[in-house]
C-alpha cells in the first residue's frame, strides 16, 4: 500500500480504458526521476460543503487532472479535448480551486484564475509523454511558487494563508514554506480503506497527531458518524481538546452545530465518576458495564482490565438488539497500548478504529501486532534535512560505541525508517552503507549553503557561553532578517547547573542582542512566544519548531539512554541548522561523532561495521541503562507512571517505602514497582 511519490483516485470507467493505462505507466515511470508525489485526481480532494469528493459530478466521467511538481497542470480525456463537455469539466474544476483560494485566504496571493491561466494545460492523452512533460516544466519562481499553491489546495494540502509564494530569503522560504502532503499521507487522509482496523505508523516529526486532525475533519464533512479521538495521556488529550476546534477553524468548516454531539475527546482510561472522561468510563457507562479503577487493576493494569471489558462486551453483543457507541475511534500514540486495547475499541466502533504510532518504541513496549504491522508507514521527515536526521538517530543509537545501544536485527527496520542500505564485506566483517533520500524542502533555495548540523564541543562554562554568542553572531550576519522566534536553544542537564547555565545565556543575549527570552519552564501556561529566543530544558522538546536550534548536553550521555533519546529528538526540530554543543564530560562522545558527522555531511553517507552481537545492547541491558541513567526521584516517578498511579500524594508515600525498605542507592524501577504492588491498600488509603 506504501507509495508516497504517487497518488491516484480517478473511476473505474477512466481506469478500464488502455488509453489511461499506458499514461499511468508513464506517470509511475516518472516517479523515479522526480521530487515530490504525483497526483491523478477527477477533483479536487477537500470539499468545504462536505460530501464525498470522489462522488462529485465535475461534467465529465471521462476526464481527469495530472499534477506533477514544477509542471503546468495538466487537464486531459480518455476521449476527445474539443468537446463541451470536457470544456465544462475544465471549467468547472478550475472553478472548485478558485473557491478553494477565496475560502482558505489565498486570493490575495494567485489572484483570480486569470493569473494563474498560464499554468493550466488541456493535452490529448495521446500526446502525453516525457517530452510533453518537460515542455510544460514551470522554472519561473513566481510561477512556481503559485503551482505550489495550486496543488495543495487541489490536493487538500490545506495551508494557512501566510503560507506560499516567492520567498526573497531562505527565512522567509522556512516561514512561508507549503505543507504538501505526500501519496501515502494522502491516501490516510481521503481514501476510503476497506478494513475495520488502520493502522499508521511514523519517525518523530512526520506529523502523525496532524494526520490524525484531517482524517476526523474529512469524516466529519463526508458522514454523520459519531466520531472519538484518544490517546493514554491526560496532558495530550487536554491538548488535543484546545487543539481541535482551531483546526475545524483552519479548514473552513462552518457547519458544526452538531459537533459536540458527534466529535468527543478522551483520554483511554477516565474516571467512574466522571464516564465522559475516558473511552474505557464511557464504555462501561454506557453498556453498564463494570468499571475498574487504577487501584484495583492489579499486575496487568489497562491491558487486564481491556480484557476483563471485552469477555463481558462479547456476551452482551450476542443480543440482537446491541448498540454500538461510536463509529469511528482514532487513537494517537498507540505504541502505549496493547492489542486488548484496540479489541475493545473494534467491538464498539460500527466502522473503523484508525491507530497512529511511533515507529521506535520503548523497551517497556506492549505487544502489538496492529501496531508492528502497520497499513502506512511514515518515514520521510519533511521538517529537517535528512543529513541531520541521520546523524541525530545514529547519534541517538550509539553507532560508533560499545555497546550499540540500537540495532535492526532485519534489514528491513533500516528500510522501514527510510534508509538505503549497501552491504559489502570488508577484511570478514559486513560493512553497511547508509544514506537517506534527499528532500527539496524549500524550491526556491534548493542550493542554498546551509550545513545542517554542527557539532562542538566545550571544556567549561564560560566557553558554552562564548560559543552560543558566536553561533547567534553568525546567525545574525548571514540573515539579515533573522528574528528572535528563529531560535531555539535546549539544555540537557538533570542538575541546577543546566538552570544556571540558562540563566546566564537568557542574560547574555538580552544584554548584547537587546533580544527578548522566554524560558519556557518559568512560564505558568507553558506556551511559546514567538517574537523571543526560546529557552528550555529537555522537558519541553516535543512539539517545537525552529529554524535554527542549538543544543547543549551538559551532563555525560555515553551511559544516558533517556538524554541520548532526547537529544535526537531535539536535533530534529530545525529546519535548516541544528548545533549540538557537548560539555566537558562528553570529549569522547565528540571525537567518535565528529568523524561520523563529518563522513554524513560531504557525501550524505556513512559506513558503519555491523556489530557482533554481543556489542549490542539486549532488552535488560538496556532497561539496566536506563534506569542507572535516572536519579532516586526520577526512578519513583517513571515506576508510578509506568503502573498509572502517579501523583505527588502518592510519589511522596511511595519514596517513603521504599526509603525504609531498600534505601535509595542501586535501586531499580522494577524494584519500586514490587514494592508498589505490594503495598497498594496502603496507598489507596
Amino acid at each position: 500500500m506504501s507509495d508516497i511519490k504517487f497518488y491516484e483516485k480517478v473511476s473505474e470507467v477512466v481506469k478500464s480504458k488502455s488509453e489511461y493505462r499506458d499514461v499511468y505507466d508513464k506517470l509511475r515511470e516518472k516517479t523515479e526521476n522526480i521530487e515530490g508525489t504525483i497526483y491523478v485526481i477527477q477533483s479536487p480532494l477537500y470539499n468545504i460543503e462536505g460530501g464525498n469528493s470522489s462522488e462529485r459530478n465535475l461534467s465529465s466521467e471521462n476526464s481527469f487532472v495530472i499534477l506533477i511538481p514544477k509542471t503546468k497542470i495538466i487537464f486531459t480525456n480518455t476521449k476527445d479535448i474539443n468537446s463541451d463537455e470536457f470544456e465544462d469539466y475544465v471549467g468547472d474544476f478550475i472553478d472548485s480551486i478558485t473557491t478553494l483560494s477565496g475560502v482558505f485566504g489565498f486570493k490575495e496571493k494567485i489572484g483570480s484564475s486569470r493569473k494563474w491561466q498560464h499554468l493550466i494545460e488541456e493535452v490529448p492523452i495521446s500526446d502525453i509523454s516525457e517530452a510533453k512533460f518537460n515542455e510544460l516544466y514551470v522554472e519561473d519562481k513566481k510561477s512556481v511558487a503559485m503551482l505550489e499553491i495550486l496543488i495543495s489546495l487541489t490536493t487538500g494540502s490545506i495551508n494557512t494563508p501566510d503560507r506560499g509564494g516567492q520567498s526573497n530569503s531562505i527565512l522567509e522560504a522556512v516561514r512561508k514554506r507549503i505543507i504538501q502532503f505526500d501519496g501515502d499521507q494522502t491516501r490516510f487522509i481521503y481514501d476510503d480503506i476497506p478494513k475495520k482496523e488502520i493502522s499508521i505508523q511514523g519517525l518523530a516529526g512526520t506529523g502523525k497527531t496532524e494526520l490524525l486532525f484531517h482524517r476526523l475533519v474529512n469524516l466529519y464533512n463526508q458522514t454523520d458518524k459519531k466520531i472519538v479521538f484518544t490517546c493514554n495521556s491526560r496532558v495530550l488529550a487536554n491538548d488535543i481538546k484546545k487543539r481541535l476546534p482551531k483546526f475545524f477553524d483552519q479548514m473552513k468548516v462552518s457547519k458544526r452545530e452538531d459537533i459536540d454531539e458527534r466529535v468527543r475527546v478522551m483520554r483511554s482510561w477516565g474516571s467512574q465518576y466522571n464516564p465522559i472522561s475516558g473511552l474505557y468510563s464511557y464504555i462501561c457507562d454506557f453498556y453498564g458495564i463494570e468499571f475498574i479503577n487504577y487501584s484495583d487493576s492489579g499486575v496487568d493494569a489497562f491491558d487486564g482490565v481491556c480484557k476483563k471489558a471485552v469477555e463481558q462486551l462479547k456476551q452482551i453483543k450476542e443480543n440482537p438488539d446491541f448498540e454500538y457507541c461510536f463509529d469511528y475511534i482514532l487513537i494517537d500514540e498507540a505504541q502505549d497500548f496493547s492489542d486488548s486495547f484496540f479489541e475493545l475499541c473494534s467491538i464498539v466502533a460500527t466502522e473503523q478504529i484508525i491507530i497512529a504510532s511511533d515507529i521506535f518504541q520503548t523497551i517497556y513496549q506492549r505487544e502489538s501486532e496492529i501496531v508492528q504491522k502497520p497499513d502506512f508507514t511514515l518515514n520521510k521527515v519533511y521538517r529537517t534535512d535528512p543529513k541531520n536526521f541521520m546523524f541525530s538517530q545514529f547519534l541517538g543509537f550509539g553507532l560508533k560505541e560499545k555497546p550499540v545501544i540500537k540495532w535492526f536485527e532485519q534489514d528491513e527496520g533500516w528500510i522501514t525508517s527510510g534508509y538505503t542500505i549497501q552491504k559489502y564485506l570488508e577484511d570478514g566483517t559486513n560493512v553497511y552503507e547508509f544514506s537517506r533520500e534527499p528532500i527539496n524542502r524549500f524550491s526556491d533555495f534548493n542550493d542554498y549553503p546551509i550545513q545542517p548540523t554542527v557539532l562542538k564541543f566545550s571544556e567549561n562554562d564560560n566557553e558554552i557561553l562564548e560559543q552560543v554568542s558566536g553561533i547567534i553572531d553568525e546567525l545574525r550576519e548571514n540573515h539579515p532578517d533573522i528574528e528572535p522566534g528563529d531560535i531555539g536553544i535546549v539544555f540537557v542537564s538533570k542538575r541546577n547547573k543546566g538552570y544556571e547555565l540558562a540563566n546566564m545565556i537568557s542574560s547574555m543575549i538580552e544584554q548584547k542582542y537587546d533580544w527578548e527570552t522566554q524560558k519556557i519552564y518559568e512560564s505558568r501556561d507553558r506556551l511559546r512566544n514567538s517574537n523571543k529566543i526560546f529557552i528550555s530544558n529537555q522537558n519541553n522538546v516535543k512539539g517545537l519548531e525552529f529554524s535554527f536550534l542549538i543544543g547543549i548536553a551538559l551532563d555525560e550521555i555515553s551511559q544516558d539512554i533517556e538524554s541520548r533519546n532526547t537529544i535526537y529528538m531535539m536535533m530534529t526540530r530545525s529546519f535548516l541548522t541544528s548545533y549540538l554543543i557537548l560539555g566537558a564530560s562528553n570529549k569522547i562522545i565528540y571525537d567518535k561523532y565528529q568523524p561520523m558527522l563529518e563522513e554524513i555531511i560531504s557525501s550524505g553517507k556513512i559506513k558503519i561495521v555491523e556489530p557482533d552481537k554481543n556489542d549490542r545492547l539486549t532488552g535488560e541491558m538496556l532497561e539496566n541503562y536506563i534506569n542507572g541513567s535516572l536519579t532516586f526521584e526520577q526512578k519513583i516517578e517513571k515506576a508510578l507512571r509506568n503502573k498509572g498511579l502517579y501523583s505527588e500524594e502518592t510519589s511522596k508515600k511511595v519514596t517513603g517505602l521504599v526509603k525504609t525498605l531498600m534505601g535509595t542507592k542501586g535501586v531499580s524501577v522494577n524494584d519500586i514497582e514490587k514494592v508498589i504492588d505490594n503495598n497498594r491498600d496502603y496507598l489507596n488509603e
